[in-house]
C-alpha cells in the first residue's frame, strides 16, 4: 500500500521544494503553486482512508511536505502585502 502512494508524494515533495526557485517570477510561481496545491489535495483525498495503516516514515514525509507548503504561503502572503499599496503606506508609516 505504501508502495502505491510513495512515488506520488516524492513528486508532491519534489515539485514543493522547488517553488522557491520560482518566486522571480510571479505568475509562474502562482501557477505552480496551484498545481502543487490542487496535487497535493488530490492525493490527500486518496492517502486519509488509509493513513492509520502507512507507517510513520510515510508520515514523517508527509509533515515535511506540509511544512514545505506552508513556508510558501507565508512567502505568498507576505509578497501579497508588500505589493498592496495601500497597505505599504500603513507599514512604511508606522
Amino acid at each position: 500500500m505504501e508502495d502505491e502512494f510513495s512515488g506520488t508524494l516524492d513528486q508532491l515533495l519534489a515539485k514543493a521544494k522547488v517553488l522557491k526557485a520560482g518566486r522571480s517570477d510571479g505568475q509562474s510561481y502562482l501557477e505552480k503553486c496551484r498545481e502543487v496545491s490542487h496535487d497535493t489535495r488530490e492525493f490527500l483525498t486518496s492517502v486519509k482512508p488509509k493513513l492509520h495503516y502507512l507507517p510513520q516514515e510515510f508520515k514523517e514525509r508527509l509533515k515535511s511536505l506540509q511544512e514545505l507548503i506552508e513556508k510558501e504561503l507565508l512567502y505568498s502572503q507576505a509578497a501579497a502585502k508588500l505589493r498592496d499599496i495601500e497597505a505599504s503606506k500603513d507599514f512604511i508609516s508606522e
